[in-house]
């Protein structure tokens, strides 16, 4: 190893140190910020989340597994809105989000994240 490769090596090593203790922004070229989630609505009311919001947050890994996810959680849509009517709890409706949006979907429902946890978990 020749002193010009050493002192690269030394220096993509000091950058990456300095990331690590907060010392520096994110290496060039690369984003710090966190992706935004496809399927998260951007309008839910606290307390409440849509089914594709809360499968994708809460149960990542099951949500990952469905082939399809919009038409994998319908039936669960159907429950939880029959259960809300049935129950007399509000239902918001909610702008869809970007994977909604993008097959002509531009409104869905929210519900309170406790019935959402009842139905899914």
């Amino acid at each position: 190893m020749n002193d010009q490769q050493a002192e690269a090596i030394l220096g993509a090593l000091t950058r990456i140190a300095n990331i690590l203790e907060g010392n520096h922004a994110a290496a060039p070229g690369v984003s710090a910020d966190v992706p935004s989630n496809p399927y998260a609505s951007p309008d839910v009311p606290k307390g409440y989340d849509t089914v594709l919001g809360y499968f994708s947050k809460n149960m990542p890994s099951a949500f990952e597994m469905m082939d399809d996810p919009i038409t994998g959680t319908l039936r669960d849509g159907h429950w939880l809105t029959h259960q809300a009517h049935r129950r007399d709890i509000p239902v918001h409706k909610v702008r869809a989000p970007e994977a909604l949006q993008e097959i002509g979907i531009g409104e869905i429902n929210a519900y309170p994240k406790w019935l959402l946890a009842e139905r899914i978990n």
